[in-house]
């Protein structure tokens, strides 16, 4: 028996034990017994105390769990100062005890351990603890005291210095014995860290002395007090010196044997030793030191070599060593230091360099820093030497150590390397020598660039040798990837941080900071950086270099200083001023590209501005201001910072070729300016030559390389020095690789530029030129001559690029010469030279794509725009000739080269000219190239486009350039005859299944029409006429309107508006007269066919239906039959709105020949129905396919039904719209409603028939099922999809009766039978009308009729039924076998509120039910007729009495009716009577409690079914009823209703608690009732948190309904505060916390009882109501006085909590626990 809270409080830790360790449960039963232990600290501390020594064999884990637990309360805050002192000592005891007993896992001791450090942590504990410390390590002995009694001893040093160093005399007096005789190396490792710890206790101590000292000192010792608490302090802790120096003797006794333990087999005692050596330094004396300093050095170094796991330990025991031995300038520790750095040195780079360190490693680092930071202070010297001659080393990784710590001690130990500057500068020279040469890696220069930075912020580069910091720079501004021979240390990749961008970016920077803002800038940079302007290696820096000589000449000005051009400039590798001018403006090149070319040509300008005297005096006041002006333009040219692609919207971004083109014409403006300005002929001559030297410096920049030639041809143009022009000009062919695309168009442009005033000359030179292939193919003899020749040797295929870069340079020399000698020099001179090329059939690619490019310029440079007089080019049909010949030798499908283009273009300019070409040459070389156009889909990769932006790629490029051509043919033969040649070419392209052919075609389809509407040369004002085309194109593209490309679909719309406005000319009328009749292609796209993706299906329909009626009315008769040939073609279309369309056009047309689809019935509804599945377009296909059905049915309506009826189930999408489409018809629709409620009510049985709607099937051993019948499952689902879209409305709405009737009557015939697993026909062949997708929509057969109502609501707009069906779920109802009837009640109710002339049919149809013989139709008649007794409207709404009492008749005799479920029916019926008039219930009040009452009673309610209805009945019927019919039945009902409070039924629960509620509200005031209220209050309440939320609300609705009869005012509020808002307890825990403590206050004579309840549902079978109990114990118990805790039954109430420790539910046990938290005052 449980007699005491102790005794709980072991039972407690009883039921702790059996939980899982470190789980959340174990952890609130801890937070349990930490409120008791906190309250009731003595009582609990003893309760642990008993239950350690009573359970001797718990496991090491539970023991380690109370002492925990123990220590949660001890380091409460109140806990230590209300522990009594022989307490104390008993738990000292008993911990000391405890952890010396462990031999398990460390956890026990540890727990013990804790418990002595936190009462050792007060000072007036921390003497005890100490003495029970060192009981069990008496002084004498030879052997170690327990392992743990080391550990705490350590602790308690650590956690309370102040109070352990007093006993450390002591403590070392016994260790210095023990130490020697320690052989494991567990001890070891515990001894080491003991002698650690107690160091460290020592030098806090001491710090803790400096403070007081410090604090006296400062503010005085003023007040008796603070100098009494001041005086006592310092004497406790003494002068800092003469305290250390206490222990010097008995440190260096213990230092031997921990000296020793560096040789221990476990790495972690090693390390432990060697950071307890270090301290252990620090403590003894410094001849001691140096005594040591042999053999500890040695063995130290060799440790930390070895160790990897713990090595911080043994780095930061060196450190404390470091520390005794530099504070002491006679230690010599000279000859070690060597050593000590090459130990400690790996540690600085082998976590510094890794990508992810641990805090381990960052902590070992973190000393060895520390290490050479120590050092440094008396080493200083030795170091820097040290860390020079590791950047020697070949290893990367010694290198970047060296770097690192130089860097540190740079930035941290400045005082000390001070004096070293010039130490540190010329000791870097051969690392920076290194750098620059390209020996040391990207990432050791990375670390260097650094260093250089941290020089530089210390001005250490001013100094003598500055100059290496400066080569070292800028050599690295060139570094590339992978020049360096050897690998990274740490990776085999470079990331992305350290690649050579970053470090030329970070050396670009540097320089640029170093020109600004040191003081030997101009020294150290100017003229060195002229060097590297003119170096090849140099082009990725220039930007930098620029930038940086810019810098320095502004500063220079700035101080109005001369910028000097003379000292150092006679320099052979400096570079000269027309050098520089050339290459600045070389460097302007392509600058609107992108954002690294912009700033290049900013610089390059900014530099050209500044450097100007320099160049030639008469450009001073013209080039400055000029590049200001480009300056500005520049920045309107660059593209977006935000963006990395260009072109889209051409109106806001130019084009990229545009914007370059504009560019390169505004720097070429500005050479040309500068050129003409200095009327010097030498050094125009010297400037040209200058800029044909620097061809080498472009070998790898084919663009820069064109470029400059550009400006090479410009130059020699206003050359008068002839020779001097053609040793240049051999010298741009010799300097081209003609391999090179830009650099063959370069090397041609400025030929042509050359001929502007040369152009003799420039042709006689390049038949020269045209020679050296010839004078290659000659040997022998005549060799001498060849080598003797201006060129170089060429192989063959460099002889093949050269002659196109000939051909090329024809055209532009054609160009560019002066227009009266064009055509002269064409004819006499280039074609007679070009023929020999272009007739040759084996020509290379490059060479035909110059040929290409030259016939074009010719055809430009002949063109009419061009010459100021008529030309006829007479080879223009033999240049076609040629084209057609280039194009077809390419393969039709892929993009390889610029043939097509090219080609594109010299058709365009070709066809411009006069006179226009022939209709055999437009079909020719349209034919060829549409065919090579348009099926372009593969593009080689590497492509780049001429004259396109670079979004665009080569193929759209090509394709433009057809377009361009086609308009060109139009344009010049602007007649019908052209463009049905055209369309012809483009018509087998309109349906490919390539999305890229139709558009293309249909935009070239759209171009021709435009062009010919403009152009057109064939029709007059006046003169009427038929457009040929209009039907064909008609056809094909008024369907294409629905394609599924917008592109396509907006193309095709513009193409049939323009087909239209063709038409409309076409009848005489003028071009611009106005057709108000036809549509507007803009507003048309806007409002039908969308701006993306594909059309939706609706916009698609009504676009082809306004298409179609235009198309009706302008078609002329005599095109009729073409235009539907071609539709009829395009119904096979692939991509099903185009097919629809085509399908809905057609219906458009033969919508008045109905009469001519007919057919026999079966096969053509049969081959409707099985066509629409296969049609896999959406609602336009499906609308005109089955308006033929509607068609049809309007002739054979019955045998379309029949037909439709056979389809499987569930019906396809297909089948759905086909029933949905024939409802709509307004004569269709009531044909089919009575014909299927007529198959429906003769299929399921009615009164009148026999016939069943399913077939029983006997499974064996006397058990059989349900098989409802396919035919009837058919009927239902076709009712339900005419119940969705019949129409008109009011026939649907004469039938809705009947069809209520119908499907209820199918529900309850179908409700408990299954689907066939496999019927069969007669014949053998299996019918599929119930499908397995049937059976995995709908798992039973009365989901159809579900499915039915539902449709028929949502078709009537009863959204308020649809709802009320939802909210109770009456749908899922409705399909349950079990609770059919509540969805059929649920159902009728809501048709008397929504749908009250509904009610009187209904009933009519189903009141003969209730005689029938199947027990389905009469429950289901009887769920009807009960669900109507609430409200039996008529039709009007009002009440129906005469209807009402034929439900009561028929419900009375129901009570009597053998069927379980009926009789419940009947009696939930007969309670709704409470809902009704007073009137009504006056009447048959009495019959209906008779009808509940029995309920109660009725024997064969095995399951309380009827019972709950019998309460629920009185529930309703309490309200309504006089209170003397309720006074009569209370003491009755009152004794069977309290058993209904524990049923396992929530829902009886819960009308059981509602019932008692309202019987409290009418009734209260009797005797009996307040009795019976203060009996069950405690269910009551428990049950408020019951399992089940409608208990919950119920109760909370009866307490509030009872709460003012308990005469208390408190509890009265308390209620109407928690609950009586929403009926909601939402702090269930709070609100029984003060219900509970009111209550006891309340009735204490009560208390005992109530506590006895509580302990009776202790045996509850819900644990929610068993957990709920203990609380409430717990918390009407807990705040008692001590009088009326006199009166509880103790022993009963702790006995029950004790076995409530004992559940089999962790949440129970927990509950309890927490209860028993409350009682700690029953001590």
């Amino acid at each position: 028996m449980v007699q005491s809270l102790e005794d709980l409080i072991i039972a407690m830790f009883d039921c702790a034990v059996t939980l899982n360790s470190g789980e959340e449960p174990r952890e609130n039963v801890a937070d349990s017994l930490s409120k008791i232990g906190i309250e009731q600290s003595t009582i609990f501390l003893s309760a642990a105390y008993t239950f350690l020594m009573q359970h001797s064999k718990l496991t090491g884990q539970n023991r380690a769990f109370v002492l925990s637990t123990v220590n949660r309360v001890l380091e409460h805050n109140q806990a230590p100062q209300d522990l009594d002192e022989q307490q104390a000592l008993l738990i000292i005891n008993l911990a000391t005890q405890e952890m010396t007993l462990s031999k398990e896992s460390d956890d026990w001791p540890q727990a013990a351990c804790n418990v002595l450090v936190t009462l050792a942590k007060r000072s007036q504990f921390v003497g005890h603890v100490m003495e029970a410390l060192l009981q069990k390590f008496p002084p004498g002995q030879t052997s170690s005291p327990h392992r743990y009694i080391i550990l705490t001893l350590a602790n308690v040093a650590e956690h309370n210095a102040i109070g352990f160093v007093p006993f450390l005399t002591d403590i070392l007096s016994r260790v210095i014995s023990v130490l020697p005789h320690i052989k494991t190396d567990i001890y070891r490792y515990a001894w080491a860290h003991a002698l650690r710890s107690f160091c460290e206790s020592v030098r806090e101590y001491i710090s803790a002395s400096t403070v007081t000292k410090t604090e006296c000192d400062v503010n005085g010792c003023n007040g008796d007090y603070v100098k009494n608490e001041r005086t006592t302090r310092s004497q406790t802790c003494g002068e800092p010196k003469i305290v250390q120096k206490n222990y010097v003797d008995q440190m260096e006794l213990a230092y031997e044997p921990v000296f020793s333990w560096l040789s221990a087999k476990d790495v972690k005692v090693r390390a432990e030793a060697a950071n307890c050596i270090g301290e252990l330094c620090l403590m003894i004396s410094p001849k001691r030191l140096v005594d040591e300093m042999r053999r500890l050095i040695p063995i130290l170094l060799n440790l930390h070599r070895k160790i990897n796991t713990d090595q911080h330990l043994v780095t930061q025991g060196l450190c404390r060593f470091l520390e005794s031995a530099c504070a002491d300038e006679n230690c010599p520790l000279d000859a070690y230091l060597e050593d000590i750095l090459n130990a400690l040195f790996p540690l600085v780079y082998s976590v510094a360099e890794q990508t992810v360190a641990s805090n381990i490693s960052m902590r070992n680092q973190s000393e060895a820093f520390r290490c050479f930071h120590v050092a440094a202070t008396r080493f200083a010297d030795k170091i820097v030497y040290y860390l020079l001659h590791k950047m020697q080393n070949v290893q990367d990784s010694s290198k970047l150590g060296a770097i690192n710590v130089l860097r540190h001690l740079l930035n941290s130990a400045g005082p000390y390397v001070e004096d070293k500057r010039s130490l540190v500068i010329l000791g870097l020279k051969p690392m920076l020598l290194a750098g620059s040469e390209g020996l040391l890696t990207i990432r050791v220069k990375k670390a260097m660039c650094q260093l250089c930075v941290a020089l530089a912020d210390h001005e250490y580069i001013d100094v003598e040798g500055g100059n290496n910091v400066i080569i070292f720079l800028v050599k690295n501004l060139i570094v590339q990837e992978g020049e360096t021979a050897k690998k990274a240390f740490f990776s085999s990749e470079i990331d992305a941080a350290d690649s050579a961008a970053h470090l030329r970016a970070q050396c670009g920077q540097a320089l640029q900071t170093i020109a600004k803002t040191s003081s030997t800038a101009h020294s150290l940079l100017w003229p060195y950086l002229f060097e590297f302007i003119c170096a090849q290696e140099y082009n990725i820096a220039l930007t930098d270099i620029f930038k940086c000589i810019r810098i320095l000449a502004e500063r220079t000005m700035k101080a109005e200083e001369k910028l000097d051009f003379e000292k150092g400039f006679d320099s052979p590798h400096v570079a000269g001023n027309l050098q520089v001018f050339s290459r600045l403006i070389t460097c302007t090149n392509n600058a609107p590209l992108n954002l690294l070319l912009s700033k290049r040509a900013t610089e390059a300008l900014r530099l050209l501005s500044v450097l100007t005297p320099w160049f030639h005096n008469s450009l001073r006041n013209v080039l400055p201001k000029r590049c200001g002006e480009l300056l500005v333009t520049l920045k309107s040219l660059s593209p977006p910072l935000n963006s990395t692609m260009e072109g889209g919207n051409s109106a806001v971004c130019e084009l990229r070729l545009a914007r370059i083109a504009r560019w390169h014409a505004h720097i070429l403006d500005l050479l040309d300016l500068c050129v003409r300005n200095v009327n010097d002929g030498e050094w125009r001559c010297a400037f040209a030559a200058a800029m044909g030297k620097q061809f080498n410096l472009y070998s790898d920049a084919p663009e820069e390389k064109a470029f400059l030639m550009r400006c090479l041809g410009g130059a020699l143009a206003l050359s008068t020095n002839t020779s001097f022009v053609v040793d240049h000009l051999i010298l741009l062919f010799r300097s081209t690789v003609h391999g090179q695309q830009a650099e063959r168009t370069g090397c041609a442009q400025a030929i042509g530029y050359c001929a502007t005033t040369h152009t003799d000359l420039v042709l006689t030179e390049l038949e020269n030129i045209a020679k050296w292939e010839n004078l290659k193919k000659s040997s022998g003899l005549f060799g001498f001559i060849k080598d003797a020749m201006p060129y170089k040797q060429y192989s063959d295929q460099e002889m093949v690029n050269l002659r196109a870069t000939i051909m090329l340079s024809y055209g532009y020399v054609v160009y560019y010469c002066p227009t009266d000698v064009v055509t002269q020099r064409l004819e006499q001179t280039v074609l007679v030279f070009l023929r020999r090329y272009l007739e040759n059939p084996k020509q290379e690619v490059v060479v035909r794509e110059a040929l290409l490019e030259t016939i074009y310029l010719i055809a430009v440079s002949v063109s009419s725009t061009h010459l100021i007089t008529e030309y006829h080019l007479e080879c223009r049909t033999e240049l076609l000739n040629h084209i057609k010949d280039y194009i077809e030798s390419e393969s039709p499908e892929t993009l390889s080269n610029s043939i097509r283009l090219l080609a594109g273009k010299a058709v365009a300019a070709l066809v411009s000219l006069e006179p226009a070409i022939s209709d055999d040459d437009i079909w020719q070389i349209g034919y060829v190239l549409t065919n090579h156009t348009l099926p372009l889909c593969r593009e080689r990769s590497g492509l780049k486009t001429i004259d396109d932006d670079e979004s665009s790629t080569m193929m759209e490029a090509t394709v433009n350039q057809y377009h361009a051509a086609v308009e060109q043919i139009i344009k010049k033969k602007a007649v019908v005859g052209t463009v049905t040649h055209l369309l012809k070419l483009f018509q087998p392209y309109y349906a490919s299944t390539a999305g890229h052919e139709r558009l293309r075609a249909v935009d070239a389809t759209l171009r021709v029409l435009t062009v010919y509407f403009e152009h057109a040369t064939d029709f007059a004002l006046g003169r009427a006429s038929e457009f040929g085309p209009m039907s064909s194109l008609l056809a094909r593209l008024v369907p294409r309107i629905a394609d599924s490309l917008c592109a396509v679909r907006h193309a095709a719309l513009r193409t049939v508006y323009w087909t239209f406005r063709l038409a409309h000319v076409y009848k005489g009328l003028a071009r611009d007269s106005v057709d108000g009749t036809l549509f507007d292609p803009t507003a048309f796209i806007n409002e039908y066919l969308g701006d993306e993706g594909k059309l939706e299906g609706m916009l698609s329909r009504k676009a082809v239906k306004v298409m179609a009626d235009i198309t009706d009315s302008r078609l002329p008769q005599s095109q009729i039959q073409t235009y539907v040939s071609g539709l009829f073609s395009m119904l096979s279309d692939r991509q099903s709105q185009v097919s629809s369309a085509a399908a809905q056009l057609l219906t458009s047309m033969l919508t008045h020949r109905g009469d001519t689809l007919s057919a026999e019935a079966d096969t053509l509804v049969t081959t409707l129905l099985n066509k629409l599945p296969d049609i896999h377009a959406c609602v336009q296909t499906y609308t005109d396919l089955l308006a033929a059905l509607i068609a049809f049915a309007h002739h054979q309506l019955y045998a379309c039904i029949d037909v439709m009826l056979a389809r499987p189930l569930p019906y396809s999408v297909s089948m759905i719209d086909a029933w949905h489409t024939m409802s709509h018809d307004h004569s269709l629709f009531p044909l089919i409603a009575d014909y299927l409620l007529e198959l429906i009510t003769t299929g399921c049985g009615s009164s009148e028939t026999p016939e069943v709607p399913f077939e029983i099937l006997d499974t064996g051993a006397g058990s059989s099922v349900k098989i409802v019948k396919p035919e009837v499952c058919t009927l239902a689902a076709a009712i339900t999809e005419i119940i969705r879209a019949g129409e008109p409305e009011i026939e649907l709405c004469k039938r809705i009766p009947n069809i209520l009737a119908a499907l209820l009557q199918f529900l309850a015939a179908v409700v408990d039978t299954q689907y066939p697993v496999l019927m069969k026909e007669k014949d053998g062949v299996k019918s599929l009308i119930i499908t397995p997708e049937l059976r995995r929509l709908s798992s039973t057969p009365a989901a159809l009729a579900s499915q039915a109502l539902r449709s028929l609501f949502l078709r009537t707009l009863d959204d308020a039924i649809v709802e009320k069906m939802n909210s109770e779920r009456a749908w899922s109802d409705c399909v349950d076998t079990l609770h059919f009837t509540n969805g059929i009640a649920v159902l009728a109710r809501s048709l008397s509120d929504h749908r009250p002339e509904w009610i009187r049919p209904l009933v009519t149809l189903m009141i003969p039910r209730m005689q029938s013989a199947n027990d389905a139709y009469r429950i289901a008649a009887a769920a009807v007729l009960s669900a109507l007794t609430k409200r039996c409207p008529d039709e009007e709404g009002e009440d129906d009495n005469k209807l009402l009492e034929a439900l009561i008749i028929n419900l009375m005799k129901a009570l009597e009716d053998r069927n379980l479920k009926i009789r419940k029916l009947a009696v939930r019926g007969l309670g709704d009577l409470a809902c009704c008039s007073d009137s009504i219930l006056n009447k048959y009040s009495s019959d209906a409690i008779q009808a509940a009452m029995a309920g109660l009673d009725d024997s064969g309610d095995r399951r309380d079914e009827i019972a709950m209805e019998a309460v629920n009945a009185l529930n309703k019927l309490s309200t309504r009823v006089p209170n003397t019919h309720l006074e009569n039945i209370l003491p009755n009902v009152l004794l069977k209703l309290r058993p209904c409070f524990e049923k396992e039924s929530s829902a009886l629960r819960a009308v059981s608690f509602s019932l008692f509620g309202e019987l409290g509200q009418r009734v209260g005031s009797c005797d009996a009732y307040r009795e019976q209220l203060l009996i069950n209050i405690v269910s009551i309440v428990l049950h408020l948190n019951d399992e089940e939320d409608q208990v919950k609300q119920m109760c909370a609705r009866c307490l509030v309904s009872v709460s003012s009869l308990l005469n208390s005012s408190r509890l009265t509020m308390l209620v109407e505060r928690d609950l009586k808002i929403d009926e909601q307890c939402y702090n269930y825990g709070q609100f029984l916390k003060e219900f509970s403590v009111l209550l006891a206050f309340s009735f204490p004579d009560r208390i005992n009882y109530y506590a006895l309840n509580c302990n009776n549902y202790f045996k509850s079978t819900s644990s929610r109501i068993r957990s709920n109990a203990a609380h409430m114990t717990g918390y009407l118990l807990g705040e008692l006085t001590p009088e009326l805790r006199s009166t509880v039954s103790k022993e009963l109430i702790f006995a029950g909590l004790m076995l409530l420790l004992k559940d089999h539910d962790i949440a129970v046990r927990l509950s309890t626990a927490r209860a028993i938290s409350c009682l700690h005052r029953y001590t």
